[in-house]
């Protein structure tokens, strides 16, 4: 199976809408009839992921604005209509490792940094206080409710 480039997917989704804005073929893209949602974790979708979800509902014309993963869907016992195509949703995740390597919470690593400031004026970021951060950009699979049997 082929790794999916998901930075290259969502850059390429931007151009293609702003290139329908610029030309005219698409005037808005966040619909009227509510934002991109999940009904069943209750989740309204976030930044490039409610811009990109809402534009594939302008463009394939469906009626609401609702997103589910296929568990969901199965789960819902309404299975994805034959044929249908997922979407993908993004999300970032970061670590925080402290000065041995382990993993500590963000809660702990903004202790660390302000613990470092009061006895050093001049630190200002978390690698200066001996504070490692990893970042991730994830991706996981959402269908319209439209493409459902839900």
């Amino acid at each position: 199976m082929e790794k999916r480039n998901i930075k290259e997917e969502v850059t390429t989704k931007i151009i293609m809408l702003l290139d329908k804005v610029a030309s005219g073929d698409c005037e808005f893209w966040i619909p009227l009839s509510g934002l991109a949602y999940n009904p069943v974790s209750k989740h309204t979708y976030t930044s490039i992921n409610q811009l990109l979800l809402s534009f594939v509902m302008h463009e394939k014309n469906y009626s609401i604005n609702s997103w589910m993963t296929f568990k969901q869907v199965n789960e819902a016992e309404g299975p994805v209509n034959k044929g249908e195509t997922a979407f993908p949703v993004t999300f970032t995740e970061v670590i925080y490792l402290d000065k041995q390597g382990f993993k500590i919470t963000p809660t702990e690593a903004k202790q660390c940094l302000f613990e470092a400031k009061s006895k050093d004026s001049s630190i200002c970021t978390y690698l200066q206080a001996g504070i490692t951060t990893r970042r991730f950009l994830k991706y996981y699979l959402v269908f319209n409710v439209a493409q459902t049997k839900a």
